[in-house]
């Protein structure tokens, strides 16, 4: 122990003896892992982000349901596309099957403290919110009749409100004081005029609508009773015309697949939410594993410094190293000393690169927030795992940095090493 100990000295001042070279070598090092724990950080707050999203969608026993898209066929003679009616019907009268509606919105604008807000309504059935919907209630309730003015919105919708009011940029005696913005305790109960915007420059006539409850999701967006939602698109009946997609809520979720096949038979194209979590389980791994081989490139670059030093560093000592095989130094000995200075600057240096990056996220996260229309800001998460692990490679990878140096010094000569370096 302690010859190893004296090993690992000598290896600590040869350090230092080439100070300007080991301090060119610690930056690389420090570098790389700053780049590979924050391309790592991203990718943890996506798969953060992504898990918040699947957790808004519907379980898998809803299906969504849409017309095959018809290729090759020319404008003329090609057959109306979408759902028929009745095909709707028969969707309805499967076995398991709830509910099925078509998908439908409504776009327009409510007037919140004299401003139009753009709002999207979604008609759905009672069943759809208190069975299917997956969606999590932060206040009030969800809506009970397939008639009525009530709407469910969404902690998504209030944030725009706030948007609009205070935009970037826009001189403070322009924006809308706070005070007169809802909140998620105070907008319920609140009764909100919607204009229906049926086309472009064409509006509906107004509608009084009233909040009863806000779900937990970041898309701005609101629910509405079904017939309710008929009433304003002044459709009329569902049946009388195509539709372009469905949505079917099944009973439980053994009998999801017979549905599906159900589904499947009559031509349709079924997704489920299961369908879009593997879409984008498959893209998050794609953007990991980009994230793992530019941070990991970057690192073998400067680990490949530390191989360049310390082979010049063999050469530079082969005296000293041949003095020390001399007085009876064994090969290990030598190797030691030389793995033990590769692993010193791959300790240090990804000591100081998980402390610069955990710095280095959080200052990202609190000024300049990524984010996406319709997701919440995507901050960069660098846990306490991930520093460790981090640091953790980093040594490993300096370690099989070290090896051929450390062969290289071993295998040197005695007699050889100090006479071809007088």
């Amino acid at each position: 122990m302690l010859l190893l100990i004296r090993l690992v000295q000598s290896a600590w001042q040869g350090l230092f003896r080439r100070s300007l070279r080991t301090a060119f070598v610690l930056t690389a090092v420090t570098i790389g892992t700053i780049g590979l724990l924050l391309f790592f950080g991203v990718a943890s707050s996506l798969q953060q982000d992504v898990a918040a999203q699947l957790s808004t969608y519907a379980p898998a026993t809803v299906l969504h349901v849409d017309a095959p898209l018809q290729l090759g066929s020319s404008p003329t003679s090609a057959p109306p596309t979408g759902i028929s009616p009745k095909t709707l019907t028969i969707l309805q009268h499967l076995p398991h099957v709830l509910e099925a509606f078509p998908e439908q919105q409504v776009g327009g604008t409510v007037t919140i403290a004299s401003m139009p807000v753009p709002l999207e309504l979604r008609p759905v059935p009672p069943t759809y919110l208190t069975q299917a919907a997956g969606v999590r209630l932060i206040k009030g309730s969800f809506f009970r009749t397939e008639d009525g003015n009530d709407i469910v919105i969404t902690a998504g919708f209030i944030q725009t409100i706030h948007d609009v009011a205070a935009p970037s940029g826009a001189a403070e005696q322009q924006k809308v004081p706070s005070s007169a913005l809802p909140t998620v305790n105070s907008i319920v109960g609140q009764v909100l005029k919607f204009t229906p915007q049926e086309s472009v420059n064409v509006t509906g006539p107004p509608v009084r609508l009233r909040v009863i409850g806000v779900i937990d999701s970041h898309v701005p967006f609101a629910f509405l009773p079904y017939k309710s939602g008929e009433r304003i698109l002044a459709q009329g009946s569902p049946s009388a015309t195509a539709v372009d997609s469905i949505i079917v809520e099944v009973d439980n979720v053994r009998a999801v697949a017979s549905v599906r096949q159900a589904i499947v038979s009559l031509h349709l194209h079924v997704e489920t939410p299961q369908n879009y979590a593997d879409s984008i389980v498959t893209v998050l791994n794609i953007a990991k594993l980009v994230a793992a081989i530019v941070g990991i490139g970057g690192l073998f670059l400067a680990l490949l410094n530390i191989i360049t030093m310390l082979l010049a560093s063999v050469s530079e000592r082969a005296s000293e190293i041949g003095i020390m095989k001399a007085l009876g130094a064994q090969d290990w000995h030598i190797g030691v000393i030389f793995l033990s200075e590769s692993i010193m600057l791959g300790l240090i240096g990804s000591g100081i690169g998980a402390i610069a990056a955990a710095i280095i996220a959080q200052l990202l996260s609190s000024t300049l927030p990524l984010q996406s229309a319709g997701l919440p800001p995507l901050r960069i998460t660098t846990p306490p795992l991930m520093l460790v692990s981090g640091i953790i490679v980093v040594l490993f990878l300096s370690g099989l940095s070290g090896i051929i140096p450390a062969l290289r010094a071993a295998r040197l000569e005695p007699a050889q090493a100090i006479t071809s370096h007088r």
